[in-house]
């Protein structure tokens, strides 16, 4: 998606650690476009500082305007049960829930308080089609039910000058992190008849709903 962005001459802005910084370089060089710019910000999704930090960076700092957001940080919770939920699932469930539902509601308030009018940021939000079936993955399913909310507060909290949610009901994509352990597994569910997908794939889907007669219906 990051490839796809700067093709056409996007400023991208990702989130970064050190160990990733050549990976992120030779992207840059293989795909960016004419003004395209990559700029690597330091957050950690789980943190409230650093949510806040990256906002002020980016409407005060670089004195920049976000028309598109893919908040789509995620933490594998594989083998938890409902009665192994613990810490790692409380900070997965607050990085893909919400600090989510935070940082709508915080690029929200960064418009309303610079005047920025008629220039509406669509929230690309990640659902899914796993609500419990796979099982023991701690709140991963609760996480996505909890983000639908979204669809109901864009009326019920005045989010619709400033805001679009647009859900991706995202399939079983092979070769993720989050979906790594149940790889092998994907050539039986492929046989069985159920359509999985690589990333490429799932990435070319994603960057459709970008397209001007989406983005129109969704501020609708």
């Amino acid at each position: 998606m990051v490839s796809a962005l700067l093709a056409v001459g996007c400023t991208v802005l990702c989130s970064f650690r050190g160990s990733k910084y050549d990976w992120f370089t030779s992207l840059y060089e293989e795909s960016a476009g004419a003004q395209a710019r990559l700029i690597c910000l330091p957050y950690n999704c789980g943190s409230q500082k650093d949510l806040d930090s990256v906002l002020e960076y980016v409407y005060d700092t670089l004195k920049l305007d976000v028309d598109f957001c893919f908040p789509f940080a995620a933490l594998s919770e594989n083998g938890r049960g409902c009665g192994d939920v613990d810490s790692k699932s409380e900070l997965a469930h607050r990085i893909m829930l919400t600090n989510v539902i935070k940082l709508v509601g915080q690029i929200k308030s960064c418009k309303a308080d610079r005047h920025i009018v008629g220039k509406v940021c669509t929230m690309v939000v990640p659902l899914s089609p796993n609500r419990g079936d796979f099982g023991f993955d701690g709140l991963y399913s609760e996480s996505k039910l909890g983000l639908a909310s979204l669809f109901q507060k864009w009326s019920s909290e005045g989010l619709e000058d400033y805001i679009s949610i647009v859900g991706a009901n995202i399939g079983w994509t092979r070769g993720t992190g989050l979906m790594s352990a149940n790889n092998q597994v994907s050539p039986g569910v492929e046989a069985a008849g159920m359509r999985t997908f690589t990333v490429k794939e799932m990435a070319f889907n994603l960057m459709v709903l970008l397209h001007p007669d989406v983005v129109a219906v969704a501020q609708l």
